[in-house]
């Protein structure tokens, strides 16, 4: 099962990397019906992987932690709250810095599940 976490959680830096710059085009006011496309696909996705990486972690040998449940949580209010500031039209001024943070955060999940 080691191997599997490993994998879902590279490929998901990689889709959350190509996530973050769609984004970026977006933002540059390039609103390409394609590019929407891919991110919104790349997001979803991405938050899929997240997910199953977060019960394939909390259903592992140690049983489950309350800070683990807390990081996992953290990480998908984060994600939500993005979405929720794109949808209100605030993706402008605070889409990047949420995106920077989702990056580190997938940097975060690459550490704890290769480290391991």
């Amino acid at each position: 099962m080691f191997g599997i976490t490993v994998f879902l959680a590279s490929i998901g830096l990689v889709i959350a990397t190509a996530a973050f710059l769609s984004g970026m085009q977006l933002l540059k006011k390039d609103y390409a019906a394609v590019i929407l496309r891919i991110h919104r696909l790349n997001g979803y996705i991405t938050f899929l992987i997240f997910i199953s990486l977060a019960l394939l972690s909390l259903s592992g040998k140690g049983g489950i932690k309350p800070l683990s449940i807390t990081a996992w949580c953290a990480g998908g209010v984060v994600s939500l709250f993005k979405i929720w500031v794109v949808k209100d039209k605030r993706g402008y001024k605070y889409g990047t810095r949420l995106g920077i943070l989702l990056f580190i955060i997938w940097l975060v999940i690459i550490y704890t599940h290769v480290v391991k």
